[in-house]
């Protein structure tokens, strides 16, 4: 049986030969894990969502569309001589993704696609090579007679830089300046399934940052021990998942409710009388199809 997990509430074994679960992961699923099981629940298990997409989430979405259209022209051989035109039709795709995610028209006019023109401007020379776009994986992390893990998702960008060196490229939006964490699930699992180093390429928002601020790249490479460490670890949590199912039982984890700018999104319904939990859920979240590594990662 091949499930996201969210399956798994269900028995595992009810025949005497019990079928072998082949659970596919990625770094979203993982990191709800690992931050909460009772956020894990009701993200991967009831599958609800908020209302409202993450203003932020949706600036990066946008974001990214624009950026797959541009480096898959450079990929194509279709932007040396055709500059203006590979922008203006970057440009336009970003302007239907505004309307699509709902976005603040003037805010996305004033900020979001003057930084995607700066960043444009600031890296048209940077000697990369582009490999590939957009491009799906999955390998195996963990394969026993009983239990097999594939970890999944989604890269931005394979390049490889003047010196020969090939990267992972993973895009990140930002409305204020942060630093990528190293110990992060998505770059570790990124670098251990392509066997590559990662650029975390920080893009921001930012109306009053000149653009050596708001442009930065962050160069990760990591050890075999560190890539060691990292897969035990989410091989642990899932095997604990695996349990937490069987159970039926997801406990909290208080001390991240408040770990994200506006708090856990979750945290409305875990602060309310058990009784009225549901209620609140279908009011405020909707329900969507399982989570799919290989759609966009938010993190």
């Amino acid at each position: 049986m091949t499930t996201g997990l969210s399956t798994l509430i269900d028995p595992i074994g009810q025949s005497s030969t019990p079928k072998k679960l082949i659970i596919k992961l990625d770094s979203q699923i993982l990191s709800s894990m690992g931050n909460c099981w009772q956020l894990y629940f009701y993200e991967h298990v009831m599958n609800r969502r908020p209302l409202a997409k993450d203003v932020p989430l949706a600036r990066g979405d946008a974001m990214h569309r624009m950026l797959a259209h541009y480096y898959q022209a450079k990929l194509d051989g279709r932007y040396i001589g055709r500059e203006n035109v590979v922008i203006s039709e970057s440009i336009q795709i970003g302007r239907e993704a505004s309307v699509d995610l709902g976005l603040d028209p003037q805010i996305f006019m004033d900020e979001d696609l003057p930084s995607f023109k700066s960043y444009v401007l600031k890296y048209q020379y940077d000697g990369w090579e582009i490999q590939f776009v957009e491009s799906p994986f999955s390998t195996v992390i963990y394969d026993s007679p009983e239990l097999m893990i594939l970890w999944e998702g989604v890269v931005d960008l394979g390049v490889r830089d003047p010196k020969g060196v090939e990267y992972i490229v993973d895009h990140k939006t930002e409305s204020r300046r942060s630093n990528p964490l190293l110990l992060s699930n998505q770059f570790e699992g990124y670098s251990h399934a392509l066997k590559r180093p990662i650029i975390v390429n920080k893009i921001g928002f930012q109306t009053t940052l000149p653009d050596e601020l708001k442009f930065r790249r962050y160069y990760f490479n990591y050890s075999e021990a560190l890539i060691s460490e990292w897969k035990d670890d989410a091989i642990r949590l899932v095997k604990q998942a695996v349990e937490r199912h069987k159970e039926n039982h997801f406990p909290r984890n208080r001390t991240s409710c408040g770990r994200y700018f506006s708090g856990c999104n979750y945290i409305t319904v875990c602060s309310a009388e058990p009784e009225v939990r549901e209620h609140i859920l279908r009011a405020y979240f909707r329900l969507e199809a399982p989570w799919d590594p290989y759609t966009r990662d938010p993190e």
